[in-house]
């Protein structure tokens, strides 16, 4: 996505006198466009769908984890995390590229220290 708006901006950037933007610089950003609903949007829907199913499977007691480890879960994270993407900060670019992969780190952590002190048997 990023990649596709800087091309598009330099299309813009780039428009000569008459102020139209080159056509094959937006036409490139257009396809990477496509390109990252093809690829990211169905990664991100199945991710999200798997950590509903989790999600699920912890509320109705159906794991070795406690129920209140629903809450240490990526939708539940994702909520403060997201709220921080509305704050000005210089990170925010790196913030907002690596939200998913930050709450699934800490989702991760938090469920290996569960784990050691809840064994699953």
């Amino acid at each position: 996505m990023a990649l596709a708006s800087e091309r598009a901006c330099a299309a813009h950037a780039s428009a000569g006198k008459d102020g139209e933007p080159d056509e094959t610089v937006l036409e490139h950003a257009r396809w990477l466009y496509r390109f990252l609903v093809a690829a990211w949007f169905p990664a991100i829907g199945l991710t999200a769908l798997g950590w509903i199913l989790v999600c699920i499977a912890l509320g109705s007691g159906a794991t070795a984890f406690p129920w209140w480890s629903l809450l240490l879960t990526p939708p539940v994270q994702a909520l403060p995390w997201f709220a921080l993407t509305r704050l000005p900060y210089p990170g925010k670019p790196l913030l907002d590229g690596a939200l998913f992969n930050i709450i699934n780190l800490v989702w991760a952590i938090a469920f290996l220290l569960l784990m050691a002190s809840h064994p699953v048997t």
